[in-house]
C-alpha cells in the first residue's frame, strides 16, 4: 500500500485536501480510509473504498473550521501563531504525511508571503492597529523592522512553528508626534514585503471595523464618518385592491 499526499500545506479547504492512494495490487480490494486529526490523535472520520486498487479521496469535508479567528485589540507589536489544524490519513498500519490547513482562503503561491487583499501604503490613526497574515515554510523566523518618521526604530522577530503567523502592528508603541510607519519583514534574513503606513489624528466620528476578507486575511479600516437614521411611520389603516384593512 502507497499514500501519497497530493494537496500542498496551506491548501484552502474549500478547494479540497487530497490524499492518492494505491494498493500496488492488480485484484480490486475494498480499503478503509481512516482520517486523523494529528494534535488529538482522534480519527474524525472514515471512508470505505469498495472494489479500489487506487484513488483520490477528499479529506476535507471531515476537517473541522477553524473558528478561533478572530481579531486582535493589541496593546503593542507583536507576532502570533495563526490558527492552523494538521491531519493524516490511515490505512491499516500504514500513515500518510501529514498537511496542515490555516485560515487562508486563497492559494498561497509562494512563501514567505503577506496574505491580503489590501495595498501595502495605508492609513492608521494613533492609538488604532492593523494586523497581518503571513505564511512562510514551517520552522521559519521572521523578523519586522518598523521605523517611525521621528527616527524611532521596533525590531520584533518571530519563530513559526507551523508556518503560519500573524502580525498585530500597533500606533502605541511610538510617540504620539509620528507622521508614518515602514515596515519591513525578513524571513531568515531575506526581505520579503514591506508597508507604509500614514499616521493620522483620531477623528471622534470615524468607525474603525475588522472582517475577514476573501483571502483569509483579517483586514480592518476606519470609516471616516459614522451617520445615523431613525425613521417611523404610524398608519391606522391600509387601502388595499380587497378593500380597507386594520395595520
Amino acid at each position: 500500500m502507497k499514500i501519497t499526499k497530493i494537496s500542498d500545506n496551506f491548501t484552502p479547504m474549500h478547494e479540497g485536501i487530497l490524499f492518492g492512494i494505491d494498493s500496488e495490487n492488480e485484484t480490486p480490494a475494498d480499503i478503509i480510509v481512516e482520517i486523523i486529526e494529528v494534535a488529538t490523535g482522534e480519527v474524525v472520520g472514515s471512508q470505505r473504498l469498495r472494489d479500489t486498487t487506487s484513488a483520490t479521496i477528499n479529506i476535507a469535508p471531515y476537517m473541522a473550521r477553524l473558528e478561533r479567528y478572530a481579531p486582535t485589540l493589541p496593546n503593542h507589536t507583536t507576532f502570533a501563531e495563526a490558527p492552523i489544524a494538521t491531519y493524516r490519513i490511515r490505512i491499516g498500519n500504514i500513515e500518510s504525511e501529514d498537511i496542515v490547513v490555516s485560515v487562508n482562503r486563497r492559494k498561497i503561491d509562494s512563501k514567505p508571503s503577506i496574505v491580503t487583499s489590501f495595498p501595502n501604503t495605508r492609513r492608521i490613526a494613533r492609538g488604532d492597529s492593523d494586523e497581518l497574515l503571513i505564511v512562510t515554510e514551517e520552522g521559519k523566523t521572521i523578523y519586522a523592522e518598523i521605523v517611525a518618521d521621528t527616527g524611532e526604530l521596533l525590531h520584533i522577530e518571530h519563530l513559526s512553528l507551523s508556518g503560519a503567523s500573524t502580525l498585530a502592528i500597533s500606533s502605541n508603541d511610538f510617540e504620539t508626534e509620528i507622521h508614518s510607519l515602514d515596515i519591513t519583514l525578513y524571513c531568515e534574513g531575506e526581505e520579503f514585503g514591506s508597508l507604509h503606513y500614514t499616521v493620522v489624528s483620531p477623528l471622534k466620528t470615524a468607525t474603525r471595523l475588522a472582517w475577514i476578507s476573501d483571502y483569509g486575511a483579517i483586514e480592518r479600516y476606519s470609516f471616516p464618518s459614522s451617520h445615523k437614521v431613525k425613521r417611523s411611520a404610524d398608519k391606522q389603516i391600509v387601502a388595499t385592491k380587497e378593500g380597507v384593512v386594520v395595520a
